[in-house]
């Protein structure tokens, strides 16, 4: 069973459209670590899939996102993947990097 990491900046909770998704994609065998962030108002989630909820010390701004990134990279690096999903823009970079230092498929 091939492993997809997914990831996203926004609270997992919220994010109907990365349900949708996650769920399609488990549904045709796949498996499914999701990655996201925990805001101090987030609710506990509980999914059918793997999920990482990152508490992060910046919530918004140029500091949010070079956080994200760098903590998202950082995972990505020592996690077990087969392709890397990265579902917005601000995503991309640490997942382009992650795919090519491992030969690993990007979508």
């Amino acid at each position: 069973m091939q492993r997809i990491i997914i990831s996203v900046t926004n609270d997992l909770v919220s994010d109907q459209r990365i349900k949708k998704i996650c769920t399609t994609l488990q549904k045709l065998n796949f498996d499914i670590l999701l990655i996201g962030r925990l805001l101090p108002d987030s609710l506990p989630l509980k999914r059918g899939y793997k999920t990482i909820r990152m508490r992060l010390l910046f919530k918004n701004g140029f500091l949010f996102y070079a956080e994200y990134n760098i903590r998202l990279f950082l995972n990505l690096l020592f996690l077990k993947k087969d392709i890397l999903l990265a579902n917005d823009l601000d995503t991309l970079l640490p997942n382009y990097l992650i795919s090519k230092i491992f030969s690993k498929k990007l979508v």
